[in-house]
């Protein structure tokens, strides 16, 4: 079974996650994060509700 994160683990995951993403990909020009923003959330779609 794994082991719970700590707190300090959490901020750690929480900077590389958001360095990873604000990273400039060379062959596109833009970050993940920007990426996402501009063509993958406008068509996200809520999930189900789970009683349904």
């Amino acid at each position: 079974m794994p082991r719970p994160i700590s707190s300090g683990g959490f901020a750690a995951i929480t900077a590389a996650l958001e360095r990873i993403n604000a990273h400039v990909m060379r062959r596109i020009g833009v970050s993940r994060g920007k990426l996402f923003g501009t063509v993958e959330r406008p068509v996200l779609a809520p999930l189900r509700d789970a009683e349904n």
